[in-house]
């Protein structure tokens, strides 16, 4: 015997015929199947992520900033007897607007053209810095491409913050300091070797300071980030003292002390090696080092002021009055 409910509900059944109830029932049936038997298929071709995941190599993350400064220092070094015979020889007229501009020397319009990238590139990012709510995106491309972050995401973050990073400051006083400096470096350098030289030059100290740089940030674990001009103009100081041994150089702040270009080089070199040993971290101590080895390594490939140097120390030390240790 039935109740009555229980024949309301046969009687539901039979005027519907079942599908209103059936159907879905069915449907979860063979979805829960499906869902069953692809996830047992997919599993035999991929491995679990959570057991067979490694992480990043040092050797891994370097390969292609390594790579990219061997390729854009080689293109510097090799083309350097190039770029010397790349100096225009052009007329202007005495009539034009920008007389004055034209008849500036040509270490002048370097300086410039470097100065002038880097003080575009500031206020680009403080532009970006004002705007972070408005555009967030802006912000995230001037971070993205012109901070050397030491552990990009991907290949080409990773080439283009090895060139952009040293064209890039943080402070009024860290692009002051730095154009201050370059000026001087460009004034004694660039006249000697040409301004398409200097600009390779520039071009492989920064490339060379942003790629120890990234090496350190990896070892240490103290990815930060680095910006400044710091590193390819430590190159090209390194290179002014290695070709004029005998000039003397005064601290920016104290005027009136002079110090010998070779205890420049010897005293920077110190500080910044001490700076990587103990993780000084207000300053970029491995990509100054970076751009010292750089201005090296530039001279003896190009030119012959390493033994020129030395013949320095070696007529000092034997000046009357000199004694030989």
């Amino acid at each position: 015997m039935l109740s009555r409910s229980s024949l309301l509900f046969c009687n539901g059944l039979r005027n519907c015929h079942g599908r209103d109830l059936i159907q879905p029932l069915k449907k979860r049936l063979l979805d829960s199947k499906f869902q069953k038997n692809s996830c047992r298929d997919s599993s035999r071709f991929s491995p679990r992520r959570s057991a067979y995941r490694t992480e990043p190599t040092f050797l891994s993350q370097v390969k292609v900033p390594l790579l990219f400064t061997a390729a854009t220092g080689s293109a510097c070094l090799l083309g350097h007897k190039y770029l010397g015979t790349l100096v225009s020889q052009r007329s202007y007229d005495s009539r034009s607007a920008f007389n004055w501009w034209s008849s500036k020397p040509d270490w002048f319009k370097t300086y410039w053209l470097i100065c002038g990238s880097c003080v575009t590139v500031f206020a680009s990012y403080r532009l970006a810095m004002l705007s972070a709510r408005q555009v967030p995106s802006f912000l995230r491309f001037m971070q993205t491409y012109f901070v050397n972050k030491g552990n990009p995401s991907n290949a080409l973050e990773s080439c283009v913050q090895l060139v952009l990073s040293s064209f890039c400051h943080i402070s009024p006083l860290h692009l002051g300091i730095n154009m201050y400096i370059l000026y001087n470096v460009t004034e004694a350098l660039a006249p000697e070797i040409g301004k398409e030289r200097f600009l390779g030059a520039y071009l492989f100290s920064g490339v060379v300071s942003g790629f120890t740089s990234t090496c350190y940030q990896l070892i240490s674990g103290r990815c930060q980030g680095a910006v400044g001009a710091s590193g390819a103009i430590l190159g090209l100081l390194g290179m002014v003292i290695l070709r004029h041994p005998e000039y003397n150089f005064h601290i920016i702040f104290l005027p009136f002390l002079t110090i010998p270009g070779p205890a420049v080089f010897a005293g920077m070199a110190t500080i910044d090696f001490l700076g990587c040993l103990r993780g000084w971290a207000f300053f970029d101590h491995a990509g100054h080092l970076g751009g010292l080895f750089s201005g090296v390594v530039w001279e003896f490939v190009t030119g012959k002021s390493i033994t020129k140097s030395f013949a320095f120390f070696n007529e000092a030390e034997t000046k009357p009055g000199n004694k030989k240790s």
